[in-house]
């Protein structure tokens, strides 16, 4: 009806990468469908394979436990506050619109489990140690990967997200070429995981330590990957070659650049540096910044944005 044969489809949320990667053979008799198969996805969609993992490679993550029960629990040294948080992110966003539980003691912990039991599968629960430090501590490595070797890459820093502790979403983005670690861990893990397609590696950098350490792999797209247009990485065009041609373009090194959401930066922004500084740093960005919505030759985006906003919040 739509003549969509052979069109290519690529995932956009966590959802969409687990139901195209388990019905990837019955799907690409019609579509392109950027995803891999289910066998290497699961280890990245699943943060418990994905925690196994990158310990056997040695890659530093933070002090995790995986508790099959309450009694597990009184067992567990880890320091105050920690958090809890599901295997598959969504399974509890979706019902609680949390992404973790902070618990500020053993019997938070205790009551937090119990309650999170209710929702997801015990086997699900992950028991973390929060990493200290603000969003300026947080890189994500960015690829479109070919199994053994990245054809495309680039790493930035994620300077702000929205709420600033545990971030539902990245405010301001912006590329940097070191430390170079962090791209030679995410290059290991997602050789060992066997990994083809689009994905973000995440990892916080620990001060007590001077480790970064893993923190999750996001089998597809990033909300922020348009900074691909100011930094000369061409992530979609590649992946599109590769796909229709078997030529992708393979380029590792990238431009200086900027990425924001406008709207809620300048939230951001105004809650922690008050009303000038957030002026300022709009306008110390004008000219190298790819921005999410807003355009001045076509502001109409940016318009509804603001418009549909009371509808978003809610929804978030």
């Amino acid at each position: 009806m739509h003549n969509l044969q052979d069109w290519m489809v690529i995932p956009t949320n966590d959802r969409h990468v687990k139901e195209l990667s388990q019905n990837k053979l019955e799907l690409e008799q019609y579509f392109k469908v950027c995803v891999d198969c289910w066998e290497s996805i699961e280890k990245c969609y699943n943060k418990k394979q994905t925690y196994q993992l990158a310990q056997q490679q040695n890659i530093p993550i933070p002090k995790t436990f995986f508790p099959q029960s309450i009694e597990d629990l009184q067992d567990i040294e880890i320091p105050f506050p920690c958090i809890i948080k599901p295997a598959v992110m969504h399974l509890l966003y979706e019902k609680t619109k949390k992404k973790v539980i902070v618990c500020n003691n053993k019997e938070d912990l205790i009551r937090g489990y119990i309650w999170v039991q209710s929702i997801i599968p015990k086997d699900d629960i992950i028991v973390q140690e929060i990493i200290p430090g603000d969003s300026e501590q947080q890189y994500s490595a960015c690829f479109f990967f070919d199994r053994t070797k990245p054809y495309v890459s680039l790493l930035a820093k994620r300077k702000r997200q929205i709420p600033p502790d545990f971030g539902k979403a990245t405010t301001f983005a912006e590329t940097v070429h070191e430390p170079h670690v962090i791209m030679d861990q995410a290059i290991l893990l997602l050789k060992c995981i066997h990994y083809w397609g689009l994905c973000e590696v995440e990892f916080k950098k620990d001060t007590r330590d001077n480790e970064y350490k893993l923190l999750e792999v996001n089998p597809r797209t990033w909300k922020w990957h348009s900074i691909a247009n100011r930094s000369g990485s061409p992530f979609l065009i590649s992946i599109y070659n590769s796909i229709y041609f078997n030529e992708p373009i393979t380029k590792n090194d990238w431009e200086k650049a900027y990425w924001r959401d406008l709207i809620t930066d300048v939230l951001v922004n105004i809650k922690t540096q008050g009303l000038v500084k957030s002026f300022n740093s709009i306008n110390n960005y004008e000219s190298g910044i790819e921005d999410s919505v807003f355009d001045r030759s076509d502001v109409m985006p940016f318009l509804f944005e603001l418009l549909y906003l009371p509808i978003i919040a809610l929804k978030r």
